[in-house]
């Protein structure tokens, strides 16, 4: 049998005690013969990067609600640029930075060692944004008049030909853009283009210097907020996907996460799962449209962008239509279902695709899904923690229900600690608390 990085991490999983303890990775300090003991605790720092868009600044909630703290990490957010995503991961300016795995595979010739570890995030809100009173038609006019999809994306997109487009430089955003004026038979250059950072793509639109406009989700929702018309949309683009990475509309949507360096994912393991459960505790906070996760979201997108206040419409829009914050029951649609359009190497592989039908994109050797997103194994890592966490707690609840007297008050208090970090994705230090307590009392667990 072939040895993959999979099967290597799965085994590795299988022994995840050991893996926990592994010299050199150990932040939380322990004397696992006595549970009651009083941790010892070392922060590993970390500097996150974070751009200036709702899809990509989530890790301002676990920070502000002191998550990261929670989970060992002391944590330090940076504001990117997207032009600063590789060259800042790879001199270590951020450890860690929030990105599409686009961004990577566009970059591999130069910087083959950046890797995606958890992803959070469907983007599906890009859209080429119209002038509001130029009389043009969107795609969902013209299939409420009857067209079918292709006639009506044909007509929409048409519109579009020899007129001025702003849009922002990300290698993220051009196969929306590339896929949207194919659906009509054009290229960009059978337009006008304007390349700006987006914020300044909305002063185009708004001083009519730009015709059309695509950007981030701030843009869109401004654009939209003041009138402007989404007359083609990535959930538009949606439904002429298929489930395969052949199916070129899946490149026009995103899978974002956190991205490290490949050294950094292998030295630092235990710090990267300890990262990626503070991401999936966000991401259940983030399903809550009262709770305090959104408020605290926003608030930090306002510092960045300067857009102080949504309307409820605009606040559905964004954590609805533009961005849809999965979580880590949500994203087994994502790693465990490849009937699914969704499938993480259908979306990514399209997106690869789009690199390299260019002809010359790539002058070494082209990245695999593979090379690129360690997300997957991130996913199963966990999925086999939260296994193991729940069957020693099962099995110290179940000493308790047989003797009451079988524990402690200590001990006790302990296995209300590891339900509570349970609860709230403390996940190893859940694990390693029930380890300890069921080591005390003596039980057989199987693992």
């Amino acid at each position: 049998m072939t040895i993959t990085r999979h099967h290597v991490r799965y085994a590795a999983v299988g022994l995840i005690g050991a893996i926990l303890l592994i010299a050199g990775v150990l932040y939380v300090s322990r004397d696992d013969s006595n549970i009651t003991s009083s941790p010892q605790r070392k922060l590993h720092k970390v500097v996150l990067g974070v751009l200036p868009y709702l899809d990509h600044t989530y890790a301002a909630v676990g920070a502000e609600f002191g998550w990261f703290r929670d989970a060992g990490i002391s944590v330090e957010l940076k504001e990117v640029g997207v032009e600063h995503i590789v060259p800042w991961l790879r001199n270590g300016t951020v450890d860690v930075c929030s990105t599409p795995p686009g961004i990577l595979m566009a970059a591999w010739d130069s910087a083959p060692n950046l890797r995606t570890f958890v992803l959070g995030n469907l983007f599906t809100g890009y859209a080429i944004m119209a002038q509001p009173d130029q009389r043009y038609r969107t795609y969902r006019q013209f299939r409420a008049d009857g067209h079918a999809p292709p006639v009506a994306a044909q007509r929409a997109i048409a519109q579009l030909k020899g007129r001025r487009l702003a849009y922002p430089p990300e290698d993220a955003i051009r196969p929306f853009v590339d896929l949207t004026l194919s659906r009509a038979n054009l290229r960009l250059e059978d337009l006008e283009t304007v390349v700006m950072d987006d914020p300044l793509t909305v002063n185009a639109m708004r001083q009519r210097t730009a015709d059309f406009q695509t950007g981030g989700a701030p843009s869109r929702v401004t654009l939209q907020a003041e009138g402007y018309v989404p007359i083609f949309t990535s959930l538009d683009l949606l439904e002429f996907a298929k489930p395969s990475a052949e199916s070129p509309e899946l490149a026009g949507i995103l899978q974002n996460g956190w991205a490290t360096t490949k050294s950094f994912y292998e030295d630092q393991h235990e710090v990267v799962l300890r990262l990626a459960c503070v991401s999936y505790r966000i991401m259940e906070a983030l399903q809550n449209p009262a709770g305090r996760a959104r408020e605290s979201h926003l608030r930090y997108l306002a510092k960045l962008t300067g857009v102080k206040n949504y309307t409820p419409t605009e606040v559905e829009a964004l954590y609805n239509d533009l961005n849809r914050f999965r979580t880590f029951e949500q994203q087994a649609d994502w790693f465990e279902n490849p009937a699914s359009t969704q499938y993480y190497k259908y979306i990514n592989g399209a997106i690869l695709k789009s690199w390299t039908d260019r002809k010359g994109y790539f002058q070494k050797q082209v990245p695999t899904i593979e090379d690129v997103i360690f997300a997957d194994d991130t996913f199963h890592e966990l999925k086999t923690l939260r296994k193991r966490t729940e069957t020693l707690r099962a099995a110290v609840m179940r000493a308790q229900n047989a003797n009451p007297d079988a524990l402690t008050s200590e001990q006790r208090a302990s296995l209300d600690r590891a339900s509570r970090q349970f609860q709230e994705w403390n996940m190893i230090e859940a694990e390693r608390t029930l380890a300890a307590l069921s080591k005390e009392l003596r039980l057989k667990v199987e693992h």
